[in-house]
């Protein structure tokens, strides 16, 4: 998960690398029938990604102009067990989508000391996709990238040094969102697989599982804000 991730990685040389991946990868890992329908998708912020469950803000751009992300919906290997249409612009429609479908990418992200930087984008070519870790890490991900497509397959677009401020965490967060944070970090909420579900600890501290997923979507994008930026 994002927050895990961000405090296992603060302190370390950071570097930010963006990939180009053929859209071999993108069927390999799990994209294959979505892209018989959609001519560009984005993926502008994940909310949730456990096993093979996502939630996430998805921008799609079909094929056929007359097709909607309700229909969408309705095709069952895609996957889509729930979708809310938030908006439309220039013809592509913003979704809140859940998605359960098994799939590879999640090990790919399920690493920790990993960070997806959005947006992730995916089309008839290929991916985009942008990752914050340590110099180390990043190597031993390109490393693994031949396993799934060939050399020429792939290209580095860029790769930028992060830096992070030497504020601490204790003072972004207000008390009642640390009290959370620490509880769910004990009790095993950040881990793989969960040890303990979000239904638990929103009833733990009289909250609503909807403002649970909330505070840590806030708690998430205050950090990542305040201690990573590209120079």
């Amino acid at each position: 998960m994002l927050l895990q991730g961000i405090i296992k990685l603060l302190g370390k040389n950071m570097k930010r690398i963006t990939l180009q991946i053929s859209r071999e990868f993108v069927e390999t890992v799990g994209f294959k029938t979505i892209l018989r329908y959609v001519e560009r998708l984005e993926l502008q912020k994940i909310y949730r990604f456990d096993e093979n469950t996502l939630w996430a803000i998805q921008k799609f751009k079909f094929i056929d102009k007359g097709f909607t992300p309700a229909v969408l919906q309705k095709i069952e290997d895609v996957g889509i067990k729930y979708l809310e249409e938030l908006g439309r612009v220039d013809g592509e429609y913003i979704c809140l989508v859940k998605t359960q479908k098994e799939n590879k990418f999640h090990e790919l992200l399920s690493d920790f000391n990993l960070l997806l930087d959005y947006p992730l984008v995916i089309t008839q070519e290929h991916l985009e996709i942008s990752l914050i870790s340590d110099e180390k890490k990043l190597k031993s991900i390109i490393a693994q990238l031949p396993t799934y497509v060939s050399k020429a397959d792939f290209k580095i677009l860029g790769i930028s040094d992060v830096i992070h401020k030497p504020e601490s965490i204790q003072s972004l967060l207000t008390p009642r969102q640390l009290e959370i944070i620490r509880y769910a970090t004990d009790n095993g909420f950040f881990e793989i697989p969960r040890k303990i579900k979000s239904e638990h600890i929103a009833q733990k501290f009289n909250i609503t599982v909807s403002a649970f997923n909330e505070l840590i979507r806030r708690v998430e994008r205050k950090i990542f804000h305040t201690f990573f930026k590209t120079k």
